[in-house]
């Protein structure tokens, strides 16, 4: 369910740096309203453990006229609660945060490019749906950054290089996925792991 939650100046110093749980008023299903009209920002460390489910995407609307921050690696007595990185509402404003299966984080909605560029290393950063990867440094890891459960990310090799199979990185045949310029390989995120879901060797 979602709530809304307005604090009271007598309670703002017992209203800080907590979790925020469930009030008063239910509000649409993916909302949580604070009304935050105390004159000063405050802050939670965490947000209230009945809304998580794998993947879950919630808006945080902040109607009152001072700003709200979410802490990052709050103290949260729940630690499902707290936050992957910190997280503000601006007076009147909103934010979307997703619940990655241990802890919130920002909602990449929209937040990725549809194309970029990026060089091979070890373990790469997702900055695009679509990467173009240059060099030819062995691929071990992909990190989660950046992304939201179910989506795909495609990577387009411009030279010889090689994509491990792992437990975060399952390769069709469970075998190391060796690319030449111009090969492409479709990778689905669940939240803890890329499947492939394609490829072309062009």
């Amino acid at each position: 369910m979602s709530s809304t939650a307005t604090p009271s100046a007598a309670s703002a110093s017992a209203w800080s740096g907590k979790s925020l749980v469930d009030a008063t008023n239910n509000e649409r299903n993916g909302q949580v309203v604070i009304n935050n009209n105390l004159g000063a920002a405050h802050s939670f460390d965490g947000l209230e453990h009945s809304l998580q489910s794998q993947g879950a995407v919630v808006d945080i609307i902040n109607r009152g006229a001072s700003p709200v921050t979410f802490n990052a690696n709050g103290t949260a007595a729940n630690a499902k609660d707290r936050f992957a990185s910190a997280v503000t509402i601006p007076a009147l404003g909103k934010a979307r945060v997703y619940y990655n299966g241990a802890q919130w984080e920002p909602y990449a909605d929209g937040g990725l490019a549809k194309f970029s560029t990026v060089a091979s290393a070890a373990t790469i950063v997702p900055t695009a749906e679509t990467m173009e990867i240059s060099g030819t440094v062995t691929i071990t890891a992909i990190t989660g950054t950046n992304l939201v459960p179910g989506q795909v990310i495609r990577l387009i090799f411009l030279g010889a290089c090689t994509l491990t199979n792992g437990a975060s990185i399952m390769l069709a045949g469970a075998a190391n996925f060796v690319g030449t310029a111009d090969d492409t390989i479709s990778l689905h995120w669940n939240g803890t792991k890329f499947r492939e879901v394609g490829r072309a060797v062009n």
